[in-house]
């Protein structure tokens, strides 16, 4: 049996609490076992969520979050050389609002963190995943069975207020395209939202619309392989089919039920006699479950695949691994879109069919038991997708300026081909290395492409890309008492040629040696750096205890993102507070995290206290930031900026229990 709890506080905010239990017992001897675990953890918020326009406090400490893990397993050996072992997890979070502050009125140096967003930021997020694996011995051969169905229901979002009020305000120029005639209001309530925070105008300082994303996933996969059952043969082998049928659904909304109310407000007329969209019959603009924005994309993604590898020991030391995998992939989606904001219904399908074929190869060469050194040559491929649909008029200027109509509906799989070499050594057992250098190319990548003027993105096929790096990972036992683990990474990934969205003639949406980023606005680090220093001493009379430190840095990533490139479609300059004009995208500095833990143990305890984030550090490592008025005449309001940072210092309580 294994059972652990822990309860914390964090500095300007909330106390954390967790408990969990495992265990397992054998029903028949030798023949049924079971294994059940239970675990509950509540992460204490310490952000307050805040009205943005009184300023007083809606919800303290409102970013917290429950998550609950159930996990069942059993072995059941029938017969001799059989097992069967069935396995259910079940996962439940409930967060209540996102871990994002606005520095506009937050003070992190006193551990003040607040977030001015109209509305919250729930997220209840399920998943179920029940398997199957069965083991038969066949003679010289094993069969391996392994089913699972995993079924994902999640409901995210974004802050539909901030993203419709920076909109709207854009909507009246008429280089919009909407036939208005100037800024809303006449300019007496312009901007509604920029650096300075969110600025409603009289009779509409009540005015939110929340967004919501439903997604669903329903994924089943079975696997039937075969392979020999002497580990010691000169050849083993293995040999198999894979087949899996996914299926996805995505429903984006923007509720916004008040939307003719502040349109009214704005321009003196209702947002469908702006955009040309059909009105109900009571004169309102909306949809029936008050949407002024629906999207909604289903998906099935269907794989069948063959694959077999062998390893051939050319000596006790050498050996050579090589195999093949060949897949059949079809994709296809059905999509609708609708909404004043969306021009209305509008209705996409369309499918891809690939037929992806990858390798792999390597050699190792084992010189003695505490000594591997390995070379290892190998392809990849990632599924293609769908695009929900982005109405030209929504980024009129954008897609102008990209020279395409909107944006694609759908995206291929994207390629690599990996390049390792690396090294396992353990000298007398005290210090033990594991080392490795990489090169990837990577072809089509995915890539997603950001609208800089309205702020949406879509995922696009992008040319080509490199990601070089090494590893190394080292354990020094200094002494018996004193240990040091420490991992040190380096990765650089960049674009290799120009990519176009279309026909390759005037700017990029990524020009050559621009960084990679992928769903968040900022490259990875490209050094990272971690280290644990653990010393062990007796107490009490002999009863063993530890104490250790550790340390994690990150640094900056110097290579320019599209958004940062002067040349790039995607970059978008911005109006600073001084009235100079920058880029609104930047790169976050480096990142130090320091945490402390000492206890000890007895009698199947380990009781310990601990600091995280020692220093009480709070660098922005995420950030994002509100569109930017592409058709004013005038200078463009500056952006609204909302971070995100470390949890500050926490310091707690951590008790485990193995019988």
């Amino acid at each position: 049996m294994y059972s652990r709890a822990e309860t914390s506080y964090t500095q300007g905010g909330a106390p954390s609490y967790e408990a969990g239990i495992a265990g397992g017992t054998p029903l028949i001897d030798g023949v049924l076992g079971v294994r059940a675990s239970a675990w509950f953890r509540r992460d204490g918020g310490y952000i307050d969520r805040i009205d943005p326009t009184t300023l007083s406090i809606l919800d303290r400490n409102a970013n917290h979050d429950e998550t609950t893990v159930l996990r069942f397993a059993a072995v059941w050996a029938p017969v001799n050389g059989v097992s069967v072992t069935p396995a259910v997890v079940y996962q439940d979070r409930e967060r209540n609002d996102i871990s994002i502050y606005w520095p506009l009125y937050s003070d992190p140096n006193a551990d003040r963190y607040e977030s001015a967003n109209p509305t919250p930021r729930g997220e209840p997020d399920r998943y179920l995943l029940p398997s199957l694996k069965i083991t038969a011995d066949v003679g010289p051969v094993t069969f391996i069975s392994n089913s699972s169905y995993y079924k994902r229901r999640d409901t995210s979002g974004y802050d539909g207020t901030l993203y419709n009020l920076s909109y709207y305000q854009t909507a009246g120029w008429p280089s919009a395209g909407l036939g208005l005639t100037g800024p809303p209001c006449n300019g007496t309530c312009y901007p509604l939202v920029d650096g300075n925070g969110i600025h409603l105008p009289p009779g509409q300082q009540s005015y939110r619309s929340p967004a919501t994303v439903t997604n669903r996933q329903d994924n089943e996969t079975q696997e039937f392989r075969l392979q020999s059952a002497d580990p010691a043969a000169l050849v083993t082998w293995t040999v198999g089919v894979f087949y899996s049928l996914n299926k996805t659904f995505s429903l984006e909304e923007i509720h916004d039920p008040n939307v003719d109310s502040l349109w009214n407000t704005l321009y003196g007329e209702p947002i469908a006699d702006a955009f040309g969209t059909a009105t109900n019959a009571d004169g309102s603009s909306y949809l029936p479950r008050g949407d002024s924005y629906l999207n909604q994309l289903t998906g099935f993604d269907r794989q069948i695949a063959g694959f077999g590898e062998a390893v051939w020991s050319i000596t006790d030391q050498f050996k050579l691994t090589a195999g093949a995998r060949y897949s059949k992939v079809d994709y296809s989606f059905n999509s609708y879109a609708d909404g004043p904001q969306n021009g209305g219904p509008v209705y996409g399908s369309g499918a891809e069919h690939e037929q992806p074929k990858t390798y792999r190869a390597g050699l190792s060469y084992q010189q003695d038991p505490n000594n591997l050194y390995y070379f290892t040559y190998s392809t990849g491929f990632r599924i293609g997708g769908a695009n929900s649909v982005i109405p030209h008029n929504l980024c009129l200027s954008d897609f102008d300026n990209f020279g395409i109509y909107d944006n694609p509906a759908s995206y291929k799989s994207d390629t690599v081909k990996s390049y390792e070499i690396g090294a396992k050594n353990n000298f007398e057992n005290r210090i033990r290395l594991a080392t490795s250098a990489y090169y990837i190319k990577w072809n089509n990548i995915q890539q997603t492409v950001t609208l800089p003027s309205c702020a949406l993105s879509y995922i696009s096929n992008l040319g080509g890309a490199v990601s070089e790096g090494a590893d190394l990972q080292a354990d020094i036992a200094v002494t018996d008492s004193f240990t040091i683990e420490s991992a040190i990474g380096y990765n650089d990934s960049y674009y290799t040629a120009n990519a176009f969205p279309g026909v390759a003639t005037g700017s990029p949406l990524v020009s050559r040696g621009d960084a990679i980023v992928g769903q968040s606005l900022t490259p990875g680090a490209p050094w990272t750096i971690t280290v644990g220093a653990e010393y062990k001493f007796k107490v009490f009379g002999g009863r063993d205890a530890y104490a250790r430190v550790d340390y994690e840095h990150a640094t900056k990533n110097n290579r320019q993102t599209a958004a940062e490139d002067p040349s790039t479609l995607q970059y978008l300059a911005c109006t600073t507070p001084s009235g100079g004009t920058d880029t609104c995208q930047y790169t976050p500095s480096s990142t130090t995290f320091v945490s402390l833990r000492a206890g000890t143990t007895f009698s199947g305890f380990n009781v310990s206290a601990f600091v995280d984030n020692l220093f009480d550090a709070h660098p922005t490592t995420e950030f994002n930031y509100t569109g930017v008025d592409p058709y004013t005449s005038g200078t463009p309001p500056t952006p609204l900026y909302r971070n995100f940072t470390f949890r500050p210092r926490t310091i707690g309580i951590t008790v485990t229990y193995r019988q």
